[in-house]
Order: C-alpha cells, then structure tokens, then sequence
C-alpha cells in the first residue's frame, strides 16, 4: 500500500496492491454477514462473540435496561456498521486501476465510513485474536499469524487515513 494523501482537491488518496484489495473486500464482507440480522440465532460463535464486542451493552449493571436500550439502538447500529463496510468495498470496486495496483480516492463521507468500518474490522479481528488489552498480541499463536499481520496492517491503513486527513 502507498500511504493515503491529501489530494489538491482535497480527496483523500491511496494506492493498494491487488492483493490488499481482496483482502479488504473480503473481509468487510464478513464483516456484513457478522452484522446481518439473526446472526446470534445462526451465526458462528466467534460472529456471536465479535458482534457483542462490536454492541456492547449500554448499561453493564443493568440488563433490562440494556436489552430496552438495545432494541431501540441496535437496528440503526448495525444498518450503519453494515453502509459503511458497504462503502469500502464500493470505493475499491471504483478506483483508477494501473497495471496490478488500483488507487482509490475518497470524499469526506467516504473517508468517514473507512475509518469507522476500519475500527470494526480491528475489533472483529481482535475478537478472533483473543486481544483484548495491551500486550495480549504476544500470546497470539503461531497459527494466526496471517490474521495478527492483517490486523497490525489495518492499523497502518488505517493511521495512514488518520494522518491524511489531519494534514
């Protein structure tokens, strides 16, 4: 990837291997199946796990009134989680391909939905991860490796967009 910048449009742009593209797409699209309605009725134990971190409750001490807060929010939350995964894997789907590389521009809304849909994607893969706090990436098998390398990339996309957005 070639770190995002800050275009004299004022767009945000950024250049992705081929590669990274289908990782994004893919896993912001499952991302969306973790999100989808009834996932906790059907869903995998670690789509169970991720979507509760991705919800929290809204009152810990106080189940009745989370399960009365979540009934009015989650419908919303989850609907907008899923737009912005949609997003990105819209903006990928349109960039200025060159040779094995595509290069991606994104408006304000865009870069919105990047950066919210890149901090659930973390959370998701932190789930898998089993990381929770500081220092929990040290225990990380051996096994997930792959998966630990794609969640300290996402960082760096997603510092990288922090940064251009800054300048």
């Amino acid at each position: 990837m070639k770190p995002f910048i800050r275009a004299p449009d004022g767009a945000l742009a950024a250049v992705f291997d081929d590669e990274e593209v289908q990782v994004l797409i893919s896993i912001a699209g499952e991302l969306v199946g973790i999100l989808a309605p009834r996932v906790e009725a059907a869903g995998t134990p670690l789509g169970n796990k991720a979507r509760r971190r991705l919800l929290p409750d809204a009152y810990a001490e106080d189940p009745e009134a989370a399960a009365e807060f979540r009934r009015f929010t989650e419908p919303d939350l989850l609907a907008r989680k899923s737009q912005n995964a949609e997003v990105l894997q819209g903006s990928l789907t349109k960039g200025t391909r060159r040779r094995e590389r595509l290069e991606i521009r994104l408006d304000a809304d865009e870069t919105q939905s990047w950066l919210r849909c890149l901090t659930d994607l973390r959370l998701t893969l932190a789930t898998a991860l089993d990381i929770f706090e500081e220092g929990d990436e040290e225990a990380v098998e051996p096994r997930n490796e792959y998966s630990l390398a794609i969640y300290h990339w996402l960082g760096f996309v997603q510092e990288s967009l922090l940064e251009a957005l800054e300048s």
